[in-house]
């Protein structure tokens, strides 16, 4: 909603390239492909602060543009620094580094500063400082705060300089995801851009009265920024922003999410624009760009039907794994024909209405497919793939989970809420008195084996597929455990 509105704000009133009178239709297809894109929706399903995060960018974003576009209300002022410092409050400094990046570049683009009075520095220092002063205190006070500053410190600076928990990747690393993570609306985001950048030789001529007259690198694009101050701005939030990520060493690909609304703005104003104007089919690096996306799209989808149809072959794959006696396999569910076939349907029929560039129809359609395609995934795979930390913490008794399970190079956040706060990270002593839950890869020894139950399923925090050993009590073989020799049961 946000998004939504933030869109309607910028293009209404705007004529000729940005869109005209489709001010409400750009700002709802926006909006919408902000809600269906594959990183939000499966970020959105997991239990993290990146959505609220997420919230606090864009509210802060609208505040912004308002000020650069000269609101002075006190208000307004207020409303961003609030964001800006609940955003700290939600995941540390990303909020105000986007908004301070976001600021830089518009600055410079226009060659203007001293609007930034309008921000109201010093009352925005004392709100920020009003909002997490207390929040510092109370967890300074509880752990102390040399650990609290060690830990901003391990997550800020240590994410930058190395890869923390092996996500590591190299600089291109978002660039290369951003057109998967952002499908189907990443089809207008290159046009976009190609768009603004042939737009700053206009706004260069603009800009100096004379189009005659070459101007300089920073002048066109001065130009450009004054005769399209929306998607100027867009881009002012995106791309500084987005070198800095780039060049984190630590990466995931929902780090750049808190830039994706701009993106979805901008692709969705130019695929509007697109629609309006009267070309019959794609031509050119568009053509191409076109096969691209719909075989990418076709691709997934199809991909995500197999998984859903195919959940009695995991075991053979590989993927899933027990030895405990009468634990039921994943079935497969033949039903699922029909909404796998809807959604291949829909997609074809998508590609055929790009084919006559209706883009915005096109754009709908495939969206329905993306929802029937989760559907499938959050409804039939995920509950399958995801179910090893369920799994693990089953295989112990309940008195078994209120003493903790010790994790040996085994960890994933789940585990935390499964079992109540109860399970905590081993070291290096074993214990024969607690459940311990061991990575097979870490070669435990022969007697834990014995009385082990063996699991297997996907870790969603490494990414991959692992083998779990979790090894009872030395006294649990005599309560309804046999030796892993011997097939291991549970009465």
């Amino acid at each position: 909603l946000a998004t939504w509105r933030l869109a309607l704000s910028m293009y209404a009133g705007v004529g000729g390239g940005g869109g005209g009178g489709n001010a409400r239709l750009i700002a709802l297809v926006a909006a919408g492909a902000l809600a269906i894109c594959p990183v939000v929706i499966i970020d959105a399903h997991q239990a993290r602060a990146d959505q609220l995060l997420l919230l606090t960018v864009v509210l802060t974003q609208w505040m912004l543009w308002k000020i650069v576009r000269g609101d002075r209300r006190t208000w307004v002022a207020v409303l961003f620094w609030v964001f800006v410092g609940l955003g700290v409050l939600s995941k540390g400094p990303i909020t105000p580094m986007i908004a301070g990046l976001t600021v830089l570049a518009w600055s410079f683009l226009r060659r203007e500063w001293r609007w930034m009075w309008n921000l109201r520095p010093v009352m925005g220092v004392l709100i920020v400082g009003g909002l997490v002063a207390p929040w510092v205190y109370a967890v300074a006070a509880h752990i102390g705060f040399e650990n609290y500053w060690r830990t901003i410190w391990g997550e800020t600076i240590g994410r930058s300089v190395e890869g923390k928990e092996g996500h590591w990747g190299p600089p291109g690393y978002h660039l290369l995801l951003v057109f998967f993570l952002l499908w189907p609306v990443s089809l207008g985001i290159p046009g976009a851009i190609v768009s603004f950048w042939r737009s700053e030789r206009a706004g260069a001529a603009g800009a100096t009265g004379n189009g005659a007259v070459r101007a300089g690198f920073r002048e066109r694009f001065r130009g450009a920024s004054v005769a399209r101050p929306h998607d100027a701005f867009l881009l002012a939030w995106v791309v500084p922003s987005w070198v800095v990520f780039e060049f984190v060493s630590t990466k995931l690909p929902h780090y750049t999410l808190p830039l994706f609304p701009a993106l979805c703005i901008l692709g969705a104003a130019w695929l509007v624009q697109a629609a309006a104007s009267g070309a019959r089919a794609p031509t050119g690096a568009f053509l191409h760009l076109t096969r691209f996306w719909f075989g990418t799209g076709i691709v997934v989808l199809i991909g995500l039907g197999a998984l859903a149809l195919s959940l009695s072959w995991w075991e053979a794959l590989g993927w899933w794994k027990s030895s405990i006696a009468g634990e039921p396999l994943p079935r497969t569910n033949w039903v699922l024909t029909v909404p796998i076939a809807l959604m291949l349907a829909l997609m074809l029929v998508s590609g055929r209405e790009l084919a006559r560039m209706r883009t915005v129809e096109s754009l709908a359609l495939a969206a329905c497919a993306v929802v029937i395609g989760f559907g499938l995934l959050f409804g039939a795979v995920a509950p399958v793939a995801l179910s090893l930390t369920t799994r693990i913490v089953q295989a112990a008794a309940p008195e078994e989970r209120r003493a903790g399970l010790a994790l040996y190079d085994f960890y994933e956040d789940s585990l935390i809420f499964l079992t109540r706060g109860t399970a905590f990270r081993g070291g290096i002593d074993h214990s024969q008195e607690r459940v311990e839950v061991i990575a097979e890869s870490s070669k435990p020894a022969p007697e834990m084996r014995d009385r082990a139950i063996l699991l297997r399923g996907l870790n969603i925090a490494k990414g991959r597929c692992e083998t779990v050993l979790v090894v009872k009590p030395a006294t649990s073989g005599e309560a309804g455990f046999r030796p892993a020799r011997e097939g291991i049961e549970r009465r």
